[in-house]
């Protein structure tokens, strides 16, 4: 019988948590392009972290939906025979 260390994370989690780090990081580095850039140039108000999660999760779900039209049948779906 093959027992697993439970400690063990293995292959899928350890991109989990890549992934997740990694969109943390890429909040912090948003968050910090709009609060120097848009404020200063725009007048745009500040930005908090969970605004700039809020717009990582909206552009992921979006970029999600659009690879997953062709297998779901929607557009740009190859024609069945």
């Amino acid at each position: 019988m093959n027992q697993r260390d439970p400690t063990h994370i293995g292959r899928h989690g350890r991109r989990i948590a890549i992934t997740i780090g990694f969109l943390l990081g890429v909040a912090v580095l948003v968050l910090w392009a709009w609060n120097t850039v848009a404020v200063d140039l725009f007048d745009a108000p500040h930005a908090q972290y969970k605004h700039a999660l809020a717009a990582l999760a909206g552009l992921l779900a979006l970029a999600s939906l659009m690879l997953s039209a062709p297998r779901l049948g929607g557009a740009g779906a190859p024609a069945k025979e």
